[in-house]
């Protein structure tokens, strides 16, 4: 049994990792429990050594780019795919299998990640990163450069380029599971929605036969075509980092600051430096079958907000983002203003107080795929005080709003100017004004939002940056209603 074989048999920490990867997923309990059994694992183990565990066809499924709220393919083809992302489902017990083999190679060949690629790593969250980025933009001058996006990265990389990279881990490490990685991206096999036979556009250009599915139990629909990574497969992720390395390693001799966040690319410099620097990352990522996205290339310099990882960031300042902005101000709008709207009158004072409590579950514990909650994913990162403190006002004035069941007010943008958002809305005439509704609602329900339990993303936000123990009390005492008025604002 090689090394690799012998940490996916014995590593309780990986079948773990596994395990907790199923949960998420939202397996059973039954199917979680089958994990927990030595035996699976010491089943699968054989089969992959004498090479018969196989990989079923995948499934293909759609998301909301901007929600990463699952759709239908009917949603999709409505949209006519646009602002919607493809992405590959295995059946239950290959999902496992796979996560499993990812944190193997994970563990053995993490090192192979080149250090400006900051995608998917364990020991790096998204708000390190961006507050590296900041740090780097606020010690350069007059710099200039592109934000650039790889063009349907995870569809486009070439085979002979995943066949190298698998080759270069055997070569590094032999290992059993080199038949299961070519399986896993020679596969052409791709389950689809029956939705899709429905649709005589699908059917014209596509051929289709129908495939038995073990787990479903019936026979389903499948195509053949390359889909490259399979965007949603675990090790997708992992050789997403390593194809690109020796554009990284190359990148990170240019006089430039390079980051790369998957398909996402930030290239900065001095004068022509960042000009240059694209134009020969651009010849690299073609002879990998890659390029980059004209229409979403963002010009960067030391005036302009530049989006990256759900924020915008100029200099060392950082503010939330305008489609993560769109999410946050969605909930809080959808549990207040939006409910009074579907009853057709003012929420009750218990309403509004399951609302609140709805809205701040959601920002500061999380559901079960966002254990810390959007409020600790902003605080973060975010240090424009200005902003976070007009998403606060916002939430109240939704609040207000539901209390009196006048809810014409106003919403928040973002905006490239000095800070990233502004609050107002446009009128039939496309004037900006606030909301008619604001000032009274605000006269009629003084201090109502904290006397019914909100809590102030300015007090939270403070509290955040005061210690991971005294956030995490904080969130309890709010949890548990122990907080004084007083206490509720700053």
């Amino acid at each position: 049994m090689d090394e690799l074989l012998e940490m996916f048999h014995m590593d309780t920490e990986i079948h773990a990792d596994a395990i907790k990867h199923a949960w998420d997923k939202h397996f059973t309990k039954a199917e979680c429990r089958l994990f927990f059994q030595p035996e699976f694992w010491d089943s699968a183990t054989q089969k992959i050594l004498n090479k018969e565990f196989h990989l079923a066809p995948m499934y293909e499924c759609y998301l909301d780019k901007k929600t990463d709220k699952r759709m239908t393919y009917k949603q999709a083809k409505a949209r006519n795919f646009e602002n919607v992302r493809k992405y590959y489902k295995s059946r239950k017990v290959d999902s496992v299998i796979i996560n499993a083999i990812y944190q193997v190679f994970y563990r053995k060949f993490s090192y192979l990640i080149h250090p400006l690629c900051c995608s998917y790593k364990k020991d790096e969250s998204t708000r390190k990163v961006v507050n590296r980025v900041a740090r780097d933009f606020s010690e350069m001058m007059f710099y200039r450069g592109f934000k650039e996006d790889i063009v349907k990265f995870f569809d486009s990389v070439a085979l002979p380029v995943i066949d190298a990279t698998t080759e270069f881990f055997d070569s590094l490490c032999p290992s059993a599971f080199r038949y299961l990685l070519d399986e896993l991206f020679h596969d052409d096999r791709i389950i689809i929605s029956e939705e899709a036979l429905k649709d005589p556009d699908f059917v014209k250009n596509n051929k289709y036969e129908m495939f038995y599915d073990n787990e479903l139990k019936k026979e389903v629909p499948m195509i053949r075509k390359f889909c490259s990574l399979k965007q949603g497969c675990a090790m997708a992720a992992f050789y997403a980092d390593i194809v690109l390395r020796d554009v990284d390693e190359f990148m990170s001799t240019q006089p430039v600051t390079y980051y790369r966040y998957s398909d996402d690319c930030i290239i900065v410099g001095k004068g022509t430096s960042a000009s240059k620097a694209k134009y020969r990352m651009s010849q690299m990522l073609k002879e990998k079958g890659l390029r980059f996205n004209p229409d979403k290339t963002e010009k960067i310099s030391e005036n302009t907000w530049v989006t990256f990882l759900g924020f915008k960031i100029k200099k060392d300042q950082i503010t939330i983002s305008g489609d993560t902005l769109k999410n946050v101000t969605h909930k809080i709008k959808e549990e207040t203003v939006c409910r009074s709207k579907q009853l057709r009158r003012a929420l009750t004072e218990n309403e509004l107080r399951r609302a609140i409590d709805n809205i701040q579950y959601w920002l500061f514990v999380g559901t079960r795929d966002t254990e810390a909650g959007m409020g600790a994913y902003l605080y973060g990162a975010i240090n424009d005080m200005h902003d976070l403190g007009l998403i606060d006002t916002y939430a109240k004035d939704c609040i207000r709003a539901a209390a009196t069941n006048k809810c014409d007010i106003y919403g928040l943008v973002p905006i490239r100017k000095e800070h990233g958002i502004m609050a107002g809305g446009n009128d039939k005439k496309g004037v900006f004004h606030p909301g008619r509704n604001v000032g009274m609602n605000k006269l009629k329900t003084e201090g109502l939002p904290e006397r019914l339990g909100w809590y102030s993303l300015i007090h939270m936000y403070k509290k955040f940056h005061s210690g991971t123990d005294v956030y995490k009390a904080e969130v309890l005492r709010m949890r548990n209603g122990e907080c004084f008025e007083g206490e509720k604002n700053d």
